[in-house]
């Protein structure tokens, strides 16, 4: 359903909307994240529709503002008296073990969505209804104008926030200001963290919150926050042994900008080389047999002694496979490898799934048909396996190897790369042209950068004529002068000016008083 303008307010074009989507869709439920758009979608749903044609579904991240956890409570109670059903879905890890495994998310690679938010959210209403390919009408509370992205959603989408259901953006058109004077003027829950600065209710650490954000959350729930910080740590502490850099790298973001696991501490125990007659290599760096459970959903085992045959869409494809105490190797020949491309794309991601997972559940989720189960951490495929390989839609097959793989070769800068779009979306910082100022020549031992930050701020210093082959430059040598200048007068200046301690206090726990 696309945008329509039409000449009505928006309660009664919501209303509209409403009496439209219960006529046309069963298996209604409202995400309720606890910020103040999810409690105004849940309030005119309760008004549109019977209490008991929907239900409420809070997914618990582990990484919610604690007054976010309080408005649920609260919440729960109203619904419940108002025989409305409030549920509450989790993932089996918590933050930190997931955090450790998968290494901090960040803004390329943000598992931490699929894990701890979507996939438990669809395996809970499956439980709930028993219906196995369970598709319904998501209630969501994003706004058009909360960014330009979102302003370009369309009021009912399918898979735009939730994995295989439909979406109603119930108030889409909505902007803040008629938010806020709805919830006063309907005397609404309102979660605290607004009254104390914050934006948004959204997890504590998040790799697209702006740096505004990311402040006042730790102003504002230190306790809550520092253990997601300390995984950042533990994650960049080999990459970046300095703690003084480490505390500046997270400070400026440096962890969101990650695009893979070459920086960070854990390593993944899977190999992948082809050779020049084009063979696949795949070493796994420990001896799982979950690879014969993994392999169900593209194919049937034909032969299980080496070489391995399996029936892949009516093809019998084979590979040899050596397994070992404490590694698997496999090999594709170089013809099948040539031959035969969606076999080889498809049995590499059985050999990641191998290696890396740790039964985190989204693959359960992508599954449609309810074959796939995990006990105890390890996964469990029924002999009704349609090998359709939905549960390979993840790219690559697996998020902690998506996460963790590590690159095959550096950032190349060609001349064929030389628009604003060669800097990616690393726009350069103050921070980092002070620390090149400060650093000069001993810059690159000295900052505090990711590695993809470094790269493309390199790229841009030497556009702006600020860095050579030699180093620092006469440029930069020209700027730098006037700035030193600047700095004596306002060292010696009348008083009246605030010190700059003053300008960047220590943050303190903030209060709602």
């Amino acid at each position: 359903m696309k945008k329509e303008y039409i000449n009505m307010n928006v309660f009664d074009a919501l209303q509209k909307r409403f009496a439209f989507l219960f006529q046309e869709f069963k298996n209604i439920y409202i995400s309720f994240s606890g910020g103040k758009d999810s409690v105004v979608t849940l309030d005119l749903v309760q008004r549109a529709l019977p209490h008991d044609q929907f239900i409420v579904v809070f997914s618990d991240t582990g990484m919610e503002f604690s007054d976010t956890y309080k408005i649920v409570d609260r919440m729960k109670k109203a619904c419940e008296s108002q025989d409305i059903g409030f549920y509450i879905s989790h993932s089996s890890y918590s933050p930190q073990e997931t955090w450790s495994a998968f290494g901090p998310p960040c803004t390329v690679t943000r598992w931490c969505c699929s894990v701890h938010k979507t996939a438990p959210q669809i395996l809970l209403l499956r439980e709930l209804t028993g219906i196995v390919d369970f598709h319904g009408m998501a209630y969501v509370g994003v706004r058009g104008d909360e960014s330009v992205a979102r302003s370009k959603y369309e009021y009912i989408a399918y898979e735009g926030k939730h994995k295989g259901q439909y979406s109603c953006n119930a108030i889409l058109d909505w902007g803040s200001a008629e938010i806020f004077i709805y919830t006063y003027a309907e005397h609404l829950m309102l979660n605290e963290t607004y009254k104390k600065g914050n934006r948004r209710a959204g997890c504590l650490i998040c790799p697209r919150a702006a740096e505004r954000n990311d402040y006042m959350s730790f102003v504002c729930y230190q306790e809550q926050t520092k253990p997601l910080i300390r995984q950042i740590e533990l994650a960049y502490e080999r990459a970046i042994p300095d703690s003084q850099r480490l505390r500046q790298f997270i400070e400026n973001g440096g962890w969101k900008a990650r695009k893979n696991g070459r920086d960070i501490n854990i390593r993944l125990p899977y190999r992948e080389v082809v050779d020049r007659e084009h063979a696949v290599h795949i070493r796994v760096l420990k001896n799982a047999d979950t690879w014969r459970t993994w392999i169900k959903t593209i194919g049937i085992i034909v032969k299980d002694d080496n070489p391995v045959t399996i029936d892949f869409q009516g093809e019998m494809l084979s590979f040899s496979l050596e397994e070992s105490e404490n590694e698997l190797n496999v090999t594709i020949d170089g013809e099948t490898a040539s031959e035969h491309v969606a076999f080889v794309k498809l049995l590499k991601n059985v050999f990641r799934k191998t290696a890396c997972c740790i039964g985190c559940r989204e693959c359960q989720a992508d599954c449609p048909f309810g074959n796939m189960d995990f006990i105890n951490g390890k996964v469990v495929i029924n002999d009704k396996c349609h090998h359709c390989a939905l549960c390979h839609k993840v790219e690559k097959g697996c998020l902690v190897y998506k996460s963790l793989e590590e690159p095959k070769g550096g950032i190349l800068m060609t001349s064929k790369n030389t628009s604003l779009n060669s800097y990616s979306h690393h726009a350069p910082k103050m921070d980092w042209v002070r620390q090149y100022f400060e650093y000069k020549n001993t810059f690159d031992e000295n900052h505090t950068l990711g590695s993809q930050m470094y790269s493309f701020f390199k790229r841009f210093l030497r556009d702006a004529g600020l860095l050579n082959d030699k180093g620092f430059t006469s440029t930069a040598e020209l700027i730098e002068r006037p700035a030193e200048a600047g700095q004596h007068r306002a060292e010696h200046s009348p008083s009246g000016h605030l010190p700059a301690s003053l300008l960047r206090p220590d943050p303190q726990p903030c209060s709602s008083q």
